[in-house]
């Protein structure tokens, strides 16, 4: 398995150009793989924080909203980037 390493980012605004409504937050862009990803947060609806995980494919240069996902720790959502994006 990968380790998510820094991407600037420039491919994955390419391809998904808008603020994501629910973790609104850029923390910042990462690299797995085939994979172009943005680990973001946001406010759950009680208060706490919930992080997103989008995902682009960088060969079909389009966003995968099956490997995209939300997370109610960092920690999980680090870990998917490291790990489980890649299953």
């Amino acid at each position: 398995m990968g380790k998510a390493i820094v991407s600037d980012g420039k491919l994955f605004r390419k391809i998904v150009p808008n603020i994501n409504v629910f973790t609104p937050d850029v923390i910042g862009y990462y690299r797995n793989g085939p994979y172009e990803i943005e680990l973001s947060r946001g406010w759950d609806t009680d208060g706490s924080h919930q992080f997103g995980v989008t995902v682009v494919d960088i060969y079909k240069k389009e966003h995968d909203h099956d490997r995209s996902k939300l997370f109610h720790s960092r920690k999980g959502a680090v870990n998917y980037m490291n790990t489980g994006i890649l299953r």
